[in-house]
């Protein structure tokens, strides 16, 4: 039987964007990516890992010659702050898995009363601007309104 690797696998995100290595997700949404492999003869098994371990193992053949294993995590949580997850695709004993890997960046989730607090920070920030500005304006127009007196009183 004749034995055709397949190539790299591929990997994107729930949006079908393509992963980056260091992949940002928010703590507390969904997390779904989608590992993509053209080719193969045999079709190869297409697998996420964790650790080395199995993570999940269900993986699709579509359009006769792509294999997608989509992985689903439904709350993303701290404990995936940096986590390694391994797709691996083989068809054969006889070569060493194709893989492609991504890392996990969990963003904190903020909690109402912090976005609120900088929300108000930049408020505040933002009036001591504006007050700058408008005194320095005031300043300005009492430097012109002085001059002009001036003026006046030069000619008159």
């Amino acid at each position: 039987m004749l034995t055709v690797p397949p190539k790299k696998p591929v990997i994107y995100t729930g949006a079908r964007n393509l992963a980056k290595i260091l992949q940002p997700f928010n703590e507390g949404s969904e997390m779904s990516l989608l590992c993509e492999v053209i080719g193969g003869l045999p079709p190869p098994r297409v697998m996420w890992y964790i650790n080395d371990e199995v993570l999940d193992d269900t993986y699709t053949q579509e359009h006769d010659d792509i294999t997608i294993n989509r992985l689903d995590i439904r709350r993303v949580t701290r404990n995936f702050l940096r986590t390694r997850l391994i797709c691996k695709a083989n068809n054969t004993q006889l070569m060493t898995p194709l893989t492609s890997e991504v890392i996990l960046d969990v963003n904190r989730e903020c909690n109402q009363n912090i976005r609120f607090i900088y929300w108000m920070k930049s408020v505040e920030k933002r009036i001591a601007v504006i007050f700058k500005i408008i005194s320095y304006l005031i300043i300005f127009i009492l430097n012109l309104i002085k001059k002009n007196t001036v003026y006046k009183k030069n000619f008159v």
